[in-house]
Parts: structure tokens; sequence; C-alpha cells
């Protein structure tokens, strides 16, 4: 009879508020503070989805929270809303303990940005369960395989050298080591806050990555760390080639490709950058890596001069995509001119197009061939340095910025060229699946 009633109570308590605001969130969890850049974070794991949705709340220059076990969100929101208004820890999670019919089925941590802790573990929580306070952090943990959990988070939080993100992770680590939580391993999430706050909630978030459900949550965290350290990197290199500050973006680009070096989009900005401020030897030989890797970069490249990433120069770019070995394919692609008016042309040693202008538009075709029957989509784009007689520049011509289907394997544009254009060339590229070619016509 007593067992029934003390179910009937958790029940009670679990279903008192809205759907929203209680969650049982057993888990094991850290709060810290550090004091050499005033970053605040908060990391997590649970058996139980989505876990970062609920557990771990923190703003810049304020505090962080975790509350967790029968979850009640509110103390997240109200504990940083009171440590904003300058009031210490152990104060706010008194008060919001008063007020709180289900305070022994609560656990909850919090930190301000001057290193100030108080927790709270229930005295309902499910064993085994507790809190360790130290010097600018706190760790607490339910429904543990073993007591020593806990310990063993602060233990390895305290001797971990390295920034907020490196020591948090590692006190999860430890957790896990340690025999985690009872039920096993579903969610984790890692929070991190600038110590130096702009009153903007997204340049305020140094770090928010969250897995929500996977079967080794706190090996994904890891690896989403890394990626996020690499794109930490790439964004400010990007951030100095916008100053063109080029040797300051190479270095980021160095480290982010360090960092993830499976990911070949990565080196290929630096090749981009490096291409962009002339130096093609090192950069070739970048892109041929990248291409071989993800033959879809090499399609991007031509559609970089139009946001001003590389400069306008045929030359560069046809160099570029012609880095490395195409991978053979099945369909292999390739484009040619159609000179269906029978104009006279000749060809130079390196392929390219000659044509003579005339006093009136001359009119080709290009035609896209591929191995296969079925239905393909060519897309068409061009790169020319045509100026009208003033020096004006102009994108306008040849004709060609379209796309068309095959037939048969068959697929074909057509083209113009005006007579202003004499004296200057075009490049017209074909694009079919990841592939790319081109051909070069000079307008004598």
């Amino acid at each position: 009879m007593i067992r029934n009633i003390s179910i009937v109570l958790l029940l009670e308590l679990l279903f008192s508020n809205t759907p929203s605001n209680t969650r049982p969130v057993n888990t094991y969890s850290i709060v810290a503070y550090d004091d050499s850049t005033g970053q605040l974070g908060v990391a997590v794991q649970s058996h139980w989805f989505s876990v970062g949705s609920l557990v771990p709340w923190a703003k810049a220059g304020v505090g962080a929270v975790a509350t967790q076990s029968l979850v009640k969100v509110e103390y997240g929101p109200d504990g940083l809303k009171g440590m904003e208004e300058g009031k210490l820890p152990h104060a706010i999670l008194s008060e919001l303990l008063d007020e709180d019919d289900g305070r022994d089925l609560r656990q909850v941590a919090m930190i301000d940005a001057y290193g100030n802790v108080s927790s709270h573990t229930g005295q309902k929580c499910i064993s085994y369960a507790g809190h360790q306070i130290g010097k600018n952090y706190s760790v607490q943990a339910n429904i543990m395989e073993k007591p020593t959990v806990w310990p063993a988070m602060a233990k390895a939080f305290e001797k971990t050298k390295g920034d907020l993100a490196n020591r948090m992770m590692a006190a999860l680590e430890a957790a896990e080591k340690e025999g985690g939580d009872l039920r096993g391993k579903q969610s984790a999430s890692m929070l991190i806050v600038s110590g130096e706050p702009t009153g903007i909630p997204w340049k305020d978030v140094v770090m928010d990555l969250r897995i929500d459900d996977h079967p080794t949550p706190l090996k994904e965290l890891k690896r989403l760390i890394r990626i996020h350290r690499a794109y930490r990197h790439a964004n400010k290199g990007d951030h100095y080639l916008e100053l063109e500050k080029i040797d300051k973006a190479m270095i980021e680009y160095g480290k982010a490709s360090q960092f993830y070096p499976e990911n070949p989009e990565l080196p290929y900005w630096s090749a981009v950058t490096l291409a962009g401020a002339g130096d093609l030897k090192k950069a070739l030989p970048i892109f041929k890596d990248v291409f071989k890797k993800e033959p879809k970069l090499r399609e991007l490249t031509p559609r970089l001069v139009n946001a001003g990433i590389l400069p306008n120069s045929d030359d560069l770019i046809e160099r570029i995509i012609q880095a490395g070995d195409r991978i053979a394919h099945d369909d292999d692609f390739r484009i040619e001119l159609i000179n269906h008016r029978d104009y006279p042309i000749y060809r130079s040693k390196s392929g390219d197009i000659n044509v003579n202008a005339s006093d009136t538009q001359l009119h080709f075709k290009v035609r896209g061939l591929t191995s296969v029957d079925k239905t393909e989509r060519i897309d068409w784009k061009t790169k020319n340095a045509f100026r009208w007689n003033d020096g004006t520049p102009s994108k306008d011509f040849p004709v060609i910025n379209s796309f068309t289907y095959t037939f048969n394997g068959v697929g074909e544009s057509n083209i113009g060229l005006l007579p202003e254009m004499k004296g200057s060339s075009v490049v017209i590229y074909g694009h079919y699946q990841d592939q790319v070619d081109s051909l070069r016509i000079y307008i004598q």
C-alpha cells in the first residue's frame, strides 16, 4: 500500500506541471567557469532523447545552469534571471527550491560569472545520485551505476589541461568510464558562452552542440567539437580574407584543415585564397588533391568569379579546372563547337578555336555529349573578356547562361558572337553531373 502511494505521489509530481515544464531526465552533467577567459559552460549526457533541449542553460557574462532528474525547466531561465539581477547562485537556488513542491526529486546546479557555485540533489533522486562542488565548477549525477561517478568527473575536470570544452569533455568521459548512467546512453550536449558578452545572443555563444539520439553520444560530441574548432578557424580565415590579410587567412585555413582533414572543402578554400593572391604554383597541387576527393568543387570554381572571390581571368580558371586527373566515368562528358553555318574557323595546337569576326553576329551551337541514352541536364556557363569599343566591360554576350537536357546522350545550346567582340576571347563551360568540360574561342 505504501509503495502504491509513493508511485501515485511521483506521478502527481511528474504531471503536475505542463508537459513542457517537467521531464524525467536522469543524467550526469557539469557546469563550469573558466577564469582565464570568462567563458561559462554546461555539458551533459543522458539516456534520454534530446537532453540538450532541457538541461543546459547559459548566458554570457551572467551564468550557467543545469536542471535535471525530474526536470523543472524553469530553474534554467529563472536561475539566469536571478544571476543577471545580481543575486548569488545559492540565494537563487534556495528561493526556487522553497517554491517547488517537487524539490526532493530535483537536481540543479548554478554557477555565475564570478565562479560562485550552488548545487542541489533532492533526497528522493534515484540512486546513485549526488553532486560535488569544486573551484569554478559543479558536477552532478543521478541513476548512476556507481556512487563514484561524480567524484571521477570532478577529478578529471581539475586535472585536464586546455580550454573549457576540453575540460568539460574530459569530465563526461570520466563519468562514462566509471560506469555512467545505469540505463545506458542516448544523447549529449555542450553549451559554452563567451567571457566577453556583446549582448547579441548569436555572437555570445561560443559553442552549442547537441547530439539528440545516438548509440555513442559522447564519441559523437567529441567529433563535433573537433569539427566545430575547424570551422571557427575557417570563419576566421574568411574574416581575414575580407580584410585582404592573406597570410593570416592562410594560417587559419591551415588550422581548419588540421582539425578536419577528412573534409576536402577546407583545403579547397586555402587553394582559392592562394590562387586569388596570385600564387597558383602552391594552389594547383591543393586543387588537384581536392578535386580527386570531391569533383563537385571543380564545378564550383568558375562560379567564384562573379562573387569576386577569384579574379576574372579565363586562363586562371581554366588552369584550376584542369588541375589533377579527372575521375573516369561510365558516362564521360565532353563538349564541342558546332559550326552549322560553315564560318571559316581554325584550331590552334592547344585546341583553342579561332574565328574571324564579321560585320554581323556569328551564330554557333555548343554540343554536350554523354555516353548514356537517358535524359540528363547540362548547365552552360560563359566567361569572356569582351569589352565595348569605349572600354566598358560586358557580361551579356555570348548569349548563353542556361541549361539543356540531353536526348540520346546529346544536348545543345546556341551562342552568338558580336562584331564588337573582335580581339577578345570567350570560354564556354559545360557542367554535367560532377564533370566539367570547356572550350575557348578567340575572335580575330
